[in-house]
């Protein structure tokens, strides 16, 4: 923490008979707590406690081709801690104290001028469209909010001439937020905004796809403890609950992909009882028939550990016959910036991928972070935000 690391590293590893050899069988990103190394340690522990069980569980359900599979996948993992150990010098630790208080400074000037809700806007552009799997957000056209309100997570649905994009619409007076969608022509100009589904909970991350001709959605509804799914009467306006795909969980930003005849789940999910968050662990399902009610846990449960990496950002998608996930860069704070990955397998027993590309909104110094990226035939759109003042209202 004293050294301003975004992410604190832990590992399992299997200790050889030669000290100095060790084997990988899980390894995890935290994010750093910037502000006590207290906390910051009791998330990492938190995080460290599920190692064990996870394994155990592995080895009796799968056997030891288990084992011998998280060696393969952790095998590029190398582990010193040697440097960690040693004792600081003077100088080290000076400098080590005084980046304590710079940090502390820093945090309790924003907590004292900033609220937690961002101001968060649209940016779209209507030509890049899928040519490149990561265009130029600079030249983007912005879509601002009423007053009192903002709209994120944007998911767009190109049909009848009309863009329509399906966001979270957050109260700033009610902390909470519903969905919403909103109505765009085929030059990109704003017609109306209507909100479409609303509960007690919190809604977010409107993930729509459609099977046959009619439209589906997983908004995330964490605060509820269920994964549901809400089905299209009358697009793009009348959705009525179908079913909860899961209950009793913690799962946030889930997405679906179909491909090779099955359907594949990935949801972030937090297994440390709300200790450190929903951001570091992805997981994954699968099912043949998305209405059949059972989803198959894939054994490399959770397949990325790593809060630069884990959370969904958006769709995935195929471009020129590989495989792209979105995906959220948390360290640091959330909503920092996303990535692009590259998905190299994607099996019932195997998945890997690996960082192609990585965006942060440097193109304007005022925005701080972006965490979503969508797009639709001709037509693509992220979300970005700036820190938003405590005694300036929006």
């Amino acid at each position: 923490m004293v050294r301003n690391c975004p992410v604190t590293n832990s590992a399992l590893v299997i200790l050889k008979e030669d000290a100095e050899e060790k084997e990988v069988i899980f390894n995890s990103w935290e994010l750093t707590c910037p502000f006590s190394i207290n906390v910051n340690r009791n998330n990492v522990y938190w995080r460290t406690s599920l190692f064990m069980p996870r394994i155990m569980n592995g080895l009796h359900k799968y056997g030891d081709n288990y084992l011998n599979r998280l060696k393969n996948k952790f095998k590029s993992v190398s582990i010193n801690k040697d440097k960690l150990l040693q004792t600081p010098s003077f100088l080290t630790t000076a400098r080590n104290i005084f980046n304590y208080f710079a940090i502390a400074a820093k945090t309790i000037r924003k907590k004292l001028f900033y609220t937690d809700a961002f101001n968060w806007q649209l940016l779209f552009d209507i030509k890049n469209g899928n040519n490149s799997y990561l265009p130029d957000f600079s030249s983007f056209q912005k879509i601002l909010s009423p007053k009192g309100i903002f709209w994120a997570d944007p998911f767009v649905v190109a049909k009848n001439d009309n863009y329509y994009i399906f966001v979270e619409e957050f109260i700033y007076k009610t902390n909470k937020a519903h969905i919403s969608v909103l109505k765009l022509d085929n030059n990109g100009n704003l017609l109306s905004s209507e909100k479409i589904i609303e509960r007690p909970y919190h809604m977010s991350y409107p993930f729509i796809f459609r099977i046959d001709t009619t439209y589906y959605m997983i908004p995330e509804t964490c605060k509820n403890k269920t994964i549901e799914l809400y089905k299209c009467i009358d697009f793009p306006y009348k959705w009525e609950f179908d079913r909860n795909i899961m209950g009793n969980l913690s799962a946030v930003d889930t997405t679906l992909f179909y491909y090779n005849n099955k359907w594949w789940l990935f949801t972030s999910l937090d297994q440390t009882d709300n200790i450190s968050g929903c951001s570091t662990e992805l997981f994954l399902f699968f099912t043949d028939d998305i209405f059949s009610d059972h989803w198959e846990s894939h054994p490399e449960n959770p397949i990325v550990s790593d809060v630069r990496t884990a959370r969904p950002a958006g769709k995935l998608f195929i471009h020129e016959g590989k495989i792209y996930r979105p995906s959220q860069d948390c360290s640091g704070r959330y909503g920092k910036g996303f990535n692009l990955n590259h998905v190299t397998k994607l099996t019932e027993t195997e998945y890997n991928e690996t960082v192609l590309s990585e965006v942060e909104p440097v193109w304007d110094e005022k925005l701080k972070g972006t965490h979503t990226f969508n797009f639709e035939k001709d037509f693509t759109i992220i979300d970005v935000y700036s820190f938003r003042k405590r005694l300036k209202v929006k």
